[in-house]
């Protein structure tokens, strides 16, 4: 389904879980259709769940708080209760966002009243500071020399909001990834209107919406922290896993090898997040190369294979057929 200014899939007037996202302006929208719409339609379709993904300002340009799509996030839940009003639940996500096959239902991990949200610097499955020096070591030797080997990258949550002016807290999430109640559409509105009134969208401390987010959100008490897995960070699965990928530089964007290796992090993950504007980001154009029905088949059949009851019951020796003495 489409208007002028949204489009739907998978839903009818009965959904009650959605799955928003803002692709306005330049070819965000055209982006999105080419390298994650597949993966987020095998989802919706696997667990009932609608998509909308609004193509136009939810603010008007000619408007004097008119701001830019990263800020316009927090109107999406007040929008989304005006538009559809079976929705009770919504989870927000960055377009570059790709959804492996093996993900559960979201929806289902995070209790009614609580934001979901996936912290970027706890319970992750490698060292964080060294994962991060291998970012600013790679981007220095193969992207750049001017790439610092000390800058923000290596903040500490607190250091963060300190430097935005904003209340501190020891955690911090990446903001591509975000689960709430449709109800807490106010806390959304009112935080976009406060933060507008103090000057503070699009400041030089505060160009994105994240670390406001991070700061209003991390402000209640009913904030449920989502398994890593649901927003994997592609930045740091190829530092950390796939590090030779970095001399491609920007021949990442039609790499062959980038897109196995991303289909290699898709048996890992959940969500794999593609955000950043360095040229591991570019990786995500790949995902346009995956053999989507191939590897949906094989997710499929291995997590049937994974409820399927093991002996350890000796076959006999079995080896290749090339290797077998008697062939």
């Amino acid at each position: 389904m489409m208007s002028n200014s949204f489009h739907l899939y998978n839903f009818d007037y009965n959904t009650r879980f959605l799955i928003a996202t803002t692709a306005i302006g330049g070819s965000y929208f055209e982006n999105w259709e080419k390298y994650s719409k597949a993966s987020w339609i095998h989802y919706a379709l696997k667990f009932g769940i609608g998509i909308v993904v609004f193509t136009e300002d939810l603010i008007s340009q000619d408007s004097s708080q008119h701001i830019n799509g990263a800020w316009q996030k927090l109107l999406l839940p007040e929008r989304i209760a005006k538009e559809f009003s079976s929705v009770k639940r919504v989870c927000l996500l960055d377009t570059d966002i790709v959804i492996s096959p093996r993900a559960p239902n979201i929806f289902e991990q995070v209790q009614e009243g609580y934001f979901g949200v996936v912290s970027q610097e706890k319970q992750l499955p490698y060292p964080l500071i060294e994962v991060k020096k291998r970012i600013a070591y790679l981007r220095n030797k193969f992207y750049s020399s001017d790439y610092p080997l000390d800058s923000i990258l290596f903040a500490a949550p607190r250091q963060i909001f300190r430097h935005c002016g904003l209340p501190e807290f020891d955690d911090y999430f990446c903001s591509g990834v975000l689960l709430m109640d449709i109800s807490f559409k106010d806390v959304f509105t009112e935080g976009f209107h406060e933060a507008r009134k103090k000057q503070v969208l699009n400041s030089d401390q505060l160009a994105w919406e994240e670390p406001y987010l991070n700061s209003l959100i991390q402000s209640y008490d009913n904030v449920s922290w989502l398994d890593y897995k649901f927003q994997t960070l592609w930045n740091y699965e190829m530092a950390w896993n796939y590090p030779f990928l970095y001399e491609l530089s920007g021949e990442l964007t039609s790499s062959d090898t980038a897109m196995h290796c991303i289909g290699a992090s898709l048996w890992n993950s959940y969500f794999l997040h593609f955000a950043g504007s360095w040229h591991e980001s570019s990786a995500w154009r790949t995902a346009e190369l995956l053999p989507a029905s191939k590897l949906i088949l094989q997710h499929d059949e291995f997590e049937k294979y994974l409820n399927v009851v093991v002996t350890g019951l000796p076959k006999g020796k079995i080896v290749p057929v090339f290797l077998n003495p008697t062939n």
